[in-house]
């Protein structure tokens, strides 16, 4: 009478700890925003520079008052080009 608790339980472990080891994976593999401004020398923005998160290829461009937001960037410390 122990044993198929024993068993039952025994598989509910194993399947738990599969899903902790793969949700940890999964959320460090995740993506994020990063926004910001162009300026020139007089500290006014500057419409229409392309905006690039180094060795991707994601990026965009500024707006009319120099400011940008890049969506889907790599989790790390992104530098933006």
């Amino acid at each position: 009478m122990k044993q198929p608790y024993l068993a039952k339980l025994r598989f509910l472990l194993f399947v738990l700890f599969g899903l902790t080891t793969v949700l940890g994976a999964w959320a460090q593999t995740g993506t994020g925003t990063v926004s910001g401004r162009v300026t020139d020398a007089k500290n006014e923005g500057i419409p229409g520079v392309t905006v690039l998160v180094d060795g991707t290829s994601v990026g965009g461009s500024t707006n009319a008052d120099g400011t940008y937001t890049i969506s889907g960037v790599p989790a790390g410390t992104p530098e933006i080009v």
